[in-house]
């Protein structure tokens, strides 16, 4: 059986079908999708990063239901924008899925405003 293509076990996220090679990718501190983590210093970020040299809007929703609770969210949505020459850190309300209609929208609106700036 490949990793790959073997699905996670319902018990380990009951909201999200993934691999375990996709788990793995995001779980593993310095593994191949470890690019968001707040445990990654930032010299680490900067090189992950650091290469993106165009604007770059980084929003964060900052009731992300998948990002643990003693994580400072507004302090890592500024890391993650400093790592790039051209971040532009905002904060957002609203969960992962961005699920509240209202909180969509913001975004949206959010991303046009960066978009008629660049």
């Amino acid at each position: 059986i490949n990793a790959e293509y073997m699905g996670m076990p319902r018990v380990v996220d009951p909201g999200s079908a993934t691999t375990a090679n996709r788990f793995l990718s995001f779980a593993s501190r310095g593994g191949p999708d470890d690019l968001f983590s707040s445990d990654l210093s930032d010299a680490e970020l900067k090189e992950k990063l650091g290469h993106v040299e165009v604007p770059t809007l980084v929003l964060f929703s900052m009731e992300d239901q998948y990002v643990p609770a003693h994580v400072d969210k507004a302090g890592l949505v500024q890391r993650l924008a400093s790592a790039l020459p051209n971040g532009i850190p905002r904060g957002m309300r609203g969960n992962h899925g961005l699920n509240d209609p209202d909180d969509a929208s913001a975004m949206i609106e959010e991303v046009c405003r960066f978009l008629d700036h660049i």
